[in-house]
């Protein structure tokens, strides 16, 4: 069988060259219809369209849709022409007693037309919403394990582009994030901005502090970012399924503390994940580089208050970063003095400059954080 598939249409036409073939599947032909070319030219007249966006036509210009269209007209003559010869050589997609064609060529120009215009209103569509995307002014710079994905699809689904959807794909986020702006593989980065010690913290870009890369991919743009409690970060990094531990006993603390220590310890592989938040807010010079800092213990608040600012309809979910209290059972509470001791050390500017108080053990991080009235 060929299948076609359009929506929730499903049709097959049956191909058998054998006359034995034929009588046996003659009750399964059926009478092809205008629905089989509209069907194949909805299919190639889309991937037209993509491999248009893909090659520089981000903004959907005039003459992507001048060579979808002549695309989309060739295709249906050649269809018509192909179709037409299995009909006369009689290999069995016809009645074999029909001379005639089940549909004329103006009929499948009549249905390439339509077909076009539906795939161009939807792409045109994405289109203006990527540029109303693009003119907000406002940019979003993603430090791992603070609302980040949420805050991308929040945005994305209210028509703003921002983070992960200027350097890649992603579906799930809706169409402002299908086509991305920068490309992802060897971006220059500036050498001289990164910590020596760091200078091995090239992961994704959406995860690198923008003001690394030698040409700013956010400059002109107000930028803003969320910090969150160090302590809790390290736990929701152990706890992540990018980067995170995936192992057996996820639940064990003895495997927790030995997964923390182990990429803490001066000689690990340094990551953006797990990266010290106030490298992407200061830069070596100790100039502050994001214009917003909002705090993950009270987003909804805060975001709220700068979606206003700047006239934003974007709102965040109600449940976000929120882990499966049946998967992720461990917290704060089940650090080791020294795990402890090893975030105080590795994130001793990010407790200073944002302002989150450091406990000395386990015993003080139970009486602190989780005994207190």
């Amino acid at each position: 069988f060929i299948l076609y598939q359009a929506e929730n249409v499903h049709t097959s036409i049956t191909c058998c060259c054998s006359p034995q073939a034929k009588q046996k599947n003659a009750t399964l032909r059926p009478t092809p219809t205008d629905h089989h070319f509209i069907v194949a030219l909805l299919g190639h007249i889309d991937m037209r369209l993509t491999t248009a966006r893909r090659t520089k036509c981000l903004l959907f210009s005039e003459r992507c849709i001048l060579v979808s269209a002549l695309a989309g007209i060739a295709f249906s003559l050649i269809a018509y022409s192909v179709l037409h010869s299995l009909a006369v050589q009689n290999v069995g997609i016809f009645d074999p007693s029909s001379s005639r064609m089940p549909v004329s060529p103006l009929t499948i120009l009549n249905s390439a037309a339509t077909a076009m215009a539906t795939i161009v209103s939807r792409h045109d569509t994405a289109a203006t919403q990527v540029r109303t995307a693009s003119t907000t002014g406002l940019e979003f710079v993603h430090l791992t394990k603070t609302a980040g994905s949420a805050i991308e699809e929040a945005a994305a689904r209210s028509g703003v582009k921002w983070g992960v959807c200027h350097w890649k794909r992603v579906k799930k986020f809706g169409p402002v994030c299908l086509y991305k702006d920068w490309e992802i593989t060897r971006p220059a980065y500036n050498r001289s901005a990164i910590p020596f010690q760091f200078k091995g913290s090239l992961g994704e870009p959406w995860h690198t502090p923008p003001h690394w890369f030698r040409e700013n991919p956010y400059v002109g743009s107000t930028t803003f970012c969320v910090v969150r409690d160090p302590y809790e970060r390290m736990v929701s990094e152990y706890y992540s399924k990018f980067g995170g531990y995936n192992g057996a006993d996820r639940n064990n603390v003895t495997v927790m503390n030995v997964w923390m220590k182990k990429r803490l310890s001066p000689q690990a592989k340094k990551q953006v994940h797990r990266l010290p938040q106030h490298l992407y807010v200061y830069n070596l010079e100790g100039s502050r580089v994001i214009d917003h800092v909002l705090r993950f213990e009270h987003l909804d608040s805060d975001f709220t208050s700068l979606m206003e600012r700047y006239g934003l309809g974007v709102a965040l979910p109600q449940r976000m970063n929120v882990r499966n209290a049946t998967t992720s059972m461990l917290t704060t509470a089940n650090l080791t003095d020294d795990t402890i001791q090893m975030i105080n050390e590795h994130y001793d500017a990010d407790f200073l400059l944002f302002n989150y108080s450091k406990v000395k053990d386990s015993s003080e991080m139970l009486m602190v954080r989780h005994f207190k009235t």
